[in-house]
């Protein structure tokens, strides 16, 4: 018998936190699960009304932390928390804008370890207008194709500052619609969403992490980054440590999508500069490592 954690990352979108926390409540047919709740230093009292809630329920711990500690910190803290405390077979992080409606969600976790014995398993996501995130799609971990997106980021951040990203994207819609290519199908290419695939890079919005990863490494996730290439980070141990990573098409997670983003930035302008701003600097830092081997 397997023993399973599921981590959810809050952070003030409350309404959100509570269907994913309800959706695994209500589609767990196993009895041996757990979940961890980290507020991420919500500092509006969503936490604790969160902690209210389910403070009689035994399957629910909520984590408070005072500051936002980012995605790789915070879920860290989760993970951390959920070894010490319920020594699980398989950590199941997902995000709080996420929801789960398969009943056999983990004896489907259970059957593909048996099958495979994997380090992270990866489900569908199945995002807005019926987008699947898995596989997912990655730059090479090359020291002249980060170079090239770190470039690209902080020229968007730069046009985005002063007014003049929407001018940018115009143009390259066009350039897109004049040559009668489609870039997302090009950007994935010949990967499909319905079939079972190994080593392959995997979607950071729900992950399946078995006992045999988290004995290898003492964090789940690389701690050096607030937000963005997480993924990028994992490809990297991936390649690194020859690990097996399975996309298993058979689970099925629905994504809402940027629920804690949305929530804290007002405007398009606002939340591109945070994503530029963040993403790039999370790039460098995996530059920096890929550089020191």
């Amino acid at each position: 018998m397997h023993r399973f954690v599921f981590v959810i990352l809050h952070y003030k979108a409350i309404q959100d936190t509570l269907e994913c926390i309800e959706s695994v409540l209500n589609n767990s047919a196993s009895d041996d699960y757990s979940i961890v709740v980290v507020d991420n230093g919500s500092n509006d009292g969503t936490g604790n009304e969160i902690k209210k809630r389910y403070i009689d329920n035994e399957k629910v711990s909520v984590l408070i932390s005072e500051e936002n500690l980012g995605f790789a910190k915070g879920n860290n803290l989760g993970c951390n928390y959920a070894k010490e405390h319920f020594d699980p077979d398989f950590l199941i992080v997902i995000n709080n804008d996420t929801i789960i409606e398969q009943t056999d969600f983990l004896s489907r976790i259970s059957e593909e370890y048996n099958r495979s014995s994997f380090d992270v398993l990866g489900p569908d996501i199945i995002a807005r207008d019926n987008k699947h995130q898995n596989p997912c799609y990655l730059i090479p971990l090359e020291i002249g194709a980060l170079k090239r997106k770190i470039f690209l980021l902080r020229i968007y951040y730069f046009l985005t500052y002063i007014h003049l990203f929407r001018i940018l994207r115009y143009l390259k819609k066009k350039m897109i619609k004049d040559s009668g290519k489609n870039s997302l199908n090009e950007s994935n290419g010949s990967l499909s969403h319905k079939e079972r695939i190994q080593d392959v890079p995997l979607h950071g919005s729900a992950l399946i992490f078995s006992r045999k990863y988290m004995k290898q490494f003492d964090y789940i996730f690389y701690g050096d980054t607030f937000l963005y290439a997480e993924e990028d980070f994992l490809n990297y141990r991936r390649i690194k440590y020859n690990l097996m990573f399975v996309y298993n098409p058979q689970l099925k997670i629905y994504h809402k999508e940027d629920a804690s983003t949305d929530f804290i930035l007002d405007s398009s302008r606002s939340k591109r500069l945070f994503i530029f701003k963040h993403s790039s600097d999370s790039q460098s830092k995996l530059l920096k490592k890929l550089k020191s081997e």
